[in-house]
């Protein structure tokens, strides 16, 4: 199943949403701002790197199959193996780091809620997406069962 061939409305708004959201986070910081404590905006800013790093390997990884859509674009093949071997949906946890960063490095209350809010999105994004990886992959639950969705577990899983 194809983006283009799907009639749903959801992605296109899951993908407007997305991108509203990134862009508000991206939104410069107004001025005067209390800036966050040097130690709390280090951290914030290595979080925002390395989530931008996560995201665009994620991309780099499905090269031609990427799209913003949740819907697989037709003849994609199913990645299991490095960054998708410990989640199953590493752009998307880049960019929730990347957005936990941009509030912690900003010291701003509202990127704190935008970054919120992305998470939500994210995570029925993600949900939405994997209906369909469903229907397109056979083997999706099994990898399923054994990666977890946006968090990569602390220790090795069992192969």
């Amino acid at each position: 199943m194809d983006a283009d061939r799907d009639a749903s409305p959801v992605p296109t708004m899951l993908v407007t949403g997305q991108m509203l959201l990134l862009a508000a986070l991206a939104w410069p910081v107004d001025w005067p701002v209390r800036r966050p404590r040097r130690g709390v905006r280090l951290v914030g800013l290595t979080m925002l790197a390395t989530g931008g790093a996560l995201a665009l390997a994620g991309g780099l990884a499905l090269g031609p199959a990427l799209t913003p859509s949740p819907v697989p674009r037709a003849g994609a093949d199913l990645r299991t193996e490095g960054l998708y071997g410990r989640v199953r949906h590493p752009i998307y946890s880049g960019l929730l780091l990347a957005a936990g960063g941009r509030a912690l490095s900003s010291g701003r209350r509202r990127h704190a809620v935008v970054a919120l809010a992305l998470t939500g999105l994210l995570d029925g994004k993600a949900r939405y997406e994997e209906v369909h990886l469903r229907r397109v992959f056979p083997g999706y639950d099994a990898y399923a069962a054994r990666t977890p969705r946006l968090v990569p577990a602390l220790r090795a899983q069992p192969r």
